[in-house]
């Protein structure tokens, strides 16, 4: 109770949470085949890039792991878009081998 007032007077809290995202990309050579469309490796990891904006909109953190046949990247997380800029293009194709060749015209030039 307020003396003044004479009401009660209640403070509520919210607790602040700090949720951290750890997002898991598999980018073997096993998944780097598909359709006309898009190779299997692609959907991951636009899905990838889809939820880490996401997860940075609400104001968590968000880090990842992408692994390959050779090589395992991590990145801390971060609430930062610009701390994402050096983990994407590992989200395509961190073996650095499988980048896409056009495709081949049937006629003959």
């Amino acid at each position: 109770m307020t003396a003044r007032t004479g009401s009660p007077h209640v403070r509520v809290m919210t607790e602040e949470r700090d949720r951290p995202a750890l997002i898991v990309v598999d980018q073997r050579m096993s998944m780097f085949f598909g359709s006309r469309r898009n190779m299997k490796s692609v959907t991951p990891a636009e899905a990838a890039a889809l939820a880490a904006f996401r997860i940075l909109d609400q104001g968590d953190r968000v880090g990842g792991i992408v692994f390959g046949d050779e090589l395992l990247a991590e990145l801390r997380p971060q609430r930062s878009r610009a701390g994402l800029n050096p983990f994407s293009p590992r989200w395509r194709a961190p073996t650095g081998c499988c980048a896409p060749t056009p495709p081949r015209s049937s006629r003959s030039g």
